[in-house]
């Protein structure tokens, strides 16, 4: 018996398809010698960005208690295990920020005896984090000339709709910012696409690689929708065989295309009046209510936003993301 053909199913409904449109979809499937699929997950590894943002943040606060207590070197040695994990671990969102508090305790430590490195460091925290009010025992530093600013164009290559975030803000394409390191963190759909510390020191742009997501998984049909008959899919889909199926004009019908890539035939109505008559014996056990295809992804018609830096760094690439949180370093 030969094998049958692989058919990815983008059910495109609010909620999951009731008896009769499953049934009309098998009987779909069957006609046309095709197995029906959901697209297909991506094997990603799991990172406990939560737990490396708390060891951070009780990193700082321990530099904090030994400054407070006077011993300058416990609270050098611990900001240099800070800035190592950030380092190490790039994909936080509030990296800038932590990094930058690493360099203000830093620049306070050195005032006394050292006060041109002490200087060099409150610039490295304006530059992560920008200009700021000083805070009790922090010098004055309206009087100091601005830092200087460089023109940047950030370019994504390879990922169709990254989302991009420059010192922990969303950021557009060309922008002005203060010449220096700083960090970036782009976004490929729910995940880390590339994450990391670039150094923007003159004009120009700045290029970073981030792959694109795999055939016929569930991101690659990010962006698919249906407007009554018409099926709108964006540029980009490299799924080779699929259809985009959603609820019908009756409550027994579903609509369904046939895709292939970015390009779908007309949609057709398909029926089945029989799904709605008594239940099997195996349905009214709970059981084969949806064939095992159809373990159904509800795609949404809404998608974030592209903008567009060539850098790739390994063991950063599809890291599941975390809920966003937009930093308040004033916890006000």
């Amino acid at each position: 018996m030969p094998a049958l053909a692989t058919l990815t199913l983008v059910w495109l409904g609010a909620q999951k398809p009731n008896a009769a449109a499953t049934a009309a979809l098998d009987r779909f499937a069957r006609e046309r010698g095709a197995q029906m699929e959901e697209p297909r997950p991506e094997a990603t590894p799991q990172r406990a960005v939560a737990s490396i943002a708390e060891q951070c943040e009780g990193l700082l606060d321990q530099a904090r208690d030994q400054l407070q207590a006077g011993d300058e070197e416990a609270a050098t040695g611990l900001l240099g295990q800070l800035e190592q994990t950030l380092r190490q671990h790039p994909e936080l969102l509030q990296g800038s920020w932590l990094m930058a508090e690493r360099y203000r305790l830093q620049a306070r430590i050195a005032r006394r005896s050292a006060p041109d490195q002490a200087l060099q460091f409150d610039r490295l925290a304006e530059v992560t984090e920008g200009a700021r009010a000083p805070g009790f025992g922090e010098p004055n530093t309206a009087s100091r000339a601005p830092a200087p600013k460089v023109q940047v164009t950030l370019v994504v290559r390879g990922a169709r709709r990254p989302e991009i975030y420059w010192d922990g803000a969303p950021s557009g394409r060309e922008f002005s910012t203060t010449a220096g390191e700083h960090h970036l963190l782009v976004f490929r759909g729910a995940r880390i696409g590339w994450a990391g510390w670039v150094s923007a020191l003159a004009p120009g742009p700045i290029d970073v690689w981030v792959p694109d997501a795999p055939p016929c998984a569930a991101e690659d049909f990010e962006g698919v929708a249906v407007d009554g008959a018409r099926v709108t899919v964006p540029p980009g889909v490299k799924c080779a065989s699929w259809a985009a199926a959603a609820p019908g004009p009756s409550p027994f019908a579903v609509s369904i295309a046939l895709c292939n890539g970015d390009r779908c035939q007309p949609s057709r109505t398909l029926s089945d009046t029989l799904a709605v008559g008594p239940a099997s014996d195996e349905r009214a056990g709970g059981k084969g209510l949806l064939p095992p295809w159809a373990a159904w992804t509800l795609a949404g018609v809404g998608v974030a936003a592209a903008t567009s830096i060539v850098l790739w760094q390994a063991g950063v690439f599809d890291t599941a993301r975390e809920p966003k949180v937009l930093y308040d370093p004033s916890h006000l």
